[in-house]
């Protein structure tokens, strides 16, 4: 086992809205020296390889072999499902639950922003382990607290240098494996990217944009 550097922490990320309600600190997860991929780590690219194979729709009911019920193969429910099959680990059905548990497990952070109130990409390449969560505000207009309303799994990067996260999202976005209408796959994961949103106000004229926010480590760092 590699052992952990731990770094000062960082100051709140201001005009972050997710720091207002989610209780929020300024600590950051364990550094973890760069190497190898783990077990753990191969397990979960490899069966997530094997579900992107099966050309799932976005948000199709799917009755997994060996499963007496269906899965419907929203974001939030493939990631589970991969986790389920891959190494045995069952967290929260949605996108919102997720982060909350692994919150208060001091087991989920913020992502700080930049000088341009951007996602710190020094801070990801520093402290993004493959097996996190991604974690997506406002990508429709939320029903829940906190307004975490999309997730993927960062899967590292692949032979350009390239960030891959796998998930079901829709077909707005080229997956790599299973055919171009979205669903279960890998997709490049682009953290200044935003995503989905919605209008609000008086006759629609404002609107929210989806944003990356946050990740989450449900993976033990023994396993890192």
């Amino acid at each position: 086992m590699r052992e952990a550097r731990v770094a000062a922490p960082l100051p709140p990320p201001a005009g972050n809205s997710i720091v207002l309600y989610a209780g929020a600190t300024s600590s950051r997860p364990p550094l973890i020296p760069a190497g190898r991929p783990t077990r753990v780590q191969e397990n979960l690219r490899r069966e997530a390889e094997r579900i992107a194979r099966l050309d799932i729709d976005y948000n199709q009911s799917w009755r997994p072999p060996g499963e007496k019920e269906a899965w419907r193969m929203d974001c939030s429910n493939t990631v589970r499902y991969l986790y389920k099959k891959a190494i045995g680990i069952d967290i929260p059905r949605t996108a919102s639950s997720q982060y909350h548990e692994l919150r208060q497990k001091g087991r989920a952070w913020v992502v700080p922003l930049d000088a341009n109130k951007q996602p710190s990409m020094d801070y990801l390449a520093n402290y993004l382990q493959p097996g996190d969560l991604l974690f997506w505000e406002n990508t429709y207009k939320p029903v829940r607290t906190p307004p975490i309303t999309h997730v993927t799994v960062f899967m590292g990067s692949d032979e350009k240098g390239r960030w891959i996260m796998f998930g079901s999202q829709s077909g707005a976005q080229e997956g790599f494996i299973s055919d171009d209408h979205g669903g279960p796959d890998l997709y490049v994961f682009d953290p200044l990217s935003p995503s989905g949103g919605y209008t609000t106000g008086f006759l629609g004229l404002s609107e929210v944009t989806g944003r990356f926010v946050a990740h989450a480590r449900p993976l033990p760092d023994s396993s890192l």
